[in-house]
């Protein structure tokens, strides 16, 4: 009876996974640890103090971010104030916002305002190349042993995809670059190998970082988009169709691979982003109200977003999305440091925690992307400053239940033994654990706010079922692991 039940179960795990509600985020990378929250920061002393000021006040930030722009030369680039006339981006943040806070940045220079032409001419261009690369590579050496973030080069895979051009083909300089580039050799030439030298780059000179190249979601346009029935198609993607939707997640899934190709190492996360441009900035500025995205539109991002982690097998990390809510002024006290401007994205994601993790969202890098847009303020600075204060109150609430990715701390049972997997899913409102080994397998199960469920074990060739859980996500630690889990 137990064999033929547990050949049943197996299948079914294995065959036909689509039928039960099966939850298989991708894991975050090596010590992520918990989901991160980081900033917009160029280092100002008032954005310093603001997030100080959130962090003595209960909120847990991880990064502050900024840009490497301005051109590739570091002699008159973004470099010059970053790490220079006193300032160190990756060492002052102890001192001059809080301890833990660690570097984040953006490489963002192979078109900068420009687009497709402007990247394609400048790709191929060594002295433009060999000065950019100069640029991450000292980067890379100020944020080593920081354990910092690279968002790498926004903007760029979206233009090239928007092209309808296949990177691999695209013709650019990196492995004949001479003498102090040799760590390239074996690089493609090609707008691919620029992708991949770029990740080589931040591997050899800063190997503790996370690094990870930025999908955009307006980089294909499916073909419903033109449909003159949809009257909002040429709004963006979150107003299609779930069938354009998926088309639209499995071309950028197709340019990641080809980004990559032929590479055993494709960063640690993918970013994605909204716009650099909050709801009622779009509108001040265009009269238009695209970003005004309501619950539909939002579950469709996480849609497209959730395709593009699961083709490309790696989590996501959401980067500058604006950090304002319905309500706000949508105008400036004093433009760059207290703009006040609506949004609907984090609101959203307050109240749809759980589903963002399901799509394999490990953190997010917010704020504004342009000096007159939304900054983020302390209540104390009044209702006219920023988002008075909002977001750090969010924030707050959603630290007081942390959801724990991969910090929770093994059970003591759990040793290094060659066993198999266990087969973890979910069924019936339930997790299913099924161990076909010939060792009994150890396991605990955590809620999100790191409690403990249930610890037990799993026996050689069985089945542990646990029926007494409500809906949620749920943390399963193995020997081999650990597994996010998904009850309906």
């Amino acid at each position: 009876m137990m064999k033929s039940l547990f050949k049943k179960v197996i299948t079914g795990a294995i065959l036909s996974a689509s039928s039960f509600s099966v939850y298989s985020q991708v894991s975050p990378p090596a010590g992520w640890g918990d989901f991160k929250f980081g900033l917009v920061n160029d280092g100002s002393a008032i954005f310093n103090t603001r997030m100080k000021n959130a962090i003595n006040q209960g909120c847990k930030l991880d990064y502050r971010y900024a840009y490497v722009h301005n051109g590739p030369d570091q002699t008159t680039n973004s470099l010059t104030y970053l790490f220079g006339f006193g300032n160190n981006y990756v060492t002052d943040s102890p001192t001059r916002v809080a301890a833990g806070v660690k570097p984040a940045l953006v490489i963002y220079m192979l078109q900068e305002d420009g687009a497709y032409t402007t990247f394609a001419k400048n790709v191929n261009d060594a002295a433009f190349m060999k000065k950019f690369f100069n640029t991450v590579k000292l980067t890379a050496q100020k944020a080593n042993g920081s354990k910092a973030v690279f968002v790498l080069e926004p903007d760029t895979w979206g233009y090239v995809l928007e092209a309808g051009k296949d990177p691999t083909t695209i013709v650019a300089k990196v492995n004949n670059l001479g003498v102090g580039y040799e760590y390239l050799a074996g690089i493609p030439n090609t707008a691919s190998g620029v992708c991949q030298a770029i990740v080589k780059t931040i591997r050899t000179y800063a190997p503790d970082a996370y690094c990870g190249v930025l999908m955009s979601h307006w980089g294909y346009w499916a073909g419903d988009a033109n449909d003159p029935g949809m009257p909002k198609a040429q709004d963006g993607m979150v107003w299609w169709t779930n069938a354009a939707v998926d088309i639209a997640a499995q071309k950028n899934v197709d340019f990641f691979n080809k980004l990559f190709q032929g590479s055993t190492d494709r960063g640690d996360f993918v970013g994605v982003e909204k716009y650099g441009y909050s709801a009622g900035a779009v509108k001040k500025l265009e009269n238009s109200s695209r970003f005004y995205w309501g619950d539909t539109e939002n579950a469709k991002y996480v849609r497209w977003c959730a395709a593009l982690s699961k083709g490309v097998n790696k989590p996501l990390l959401g980067w500058q999305i604006s950090i304002g809510h319905i309500g706000l002024r949508n105008a400036c006290k004093t433009v760059g440091t207290d703009c006040s401007f609506e949004d609907t994205f984090f609101p959203y994601f307050f109240t749809h925690v759980q589903d963002y993790l399901k799509a394999g969202f490990i953190g997010f890098l917010a704020g504004k992307g342009m000096d007159d847009d939304c900054d983020y303020s302390n209540a104390s600075e009044g209702a006219l400053v920023g988002d008075a204060g909002w977001f750090f109150d969010k924030l707050k609430l959603f630290d007081a239940q942390r959801p724990y990715l991969g910090t929770i701390t093994s059970i003591e049972e759990q040793k290094s033994e060659n066993s198999n997997q266990l087969i973890v899913y979910s069924e019936n409102n339930a997790i299913v654990l099924v161990n076909n080994s010939a060792k009994s397998q150890a396991f605990a199960i955590y809620d999100l706010q790191g409690k403990l469920v249930e610890k037990s074990e799993v026996q050689a060739n069985s089945i542990h079922i646990n029926h007494h859980l409500k809906s949620g996500v749920y943390i399963v630690v193995t020997s081999d692991g650990v597994r996010k889990v998904f009850v309906g």
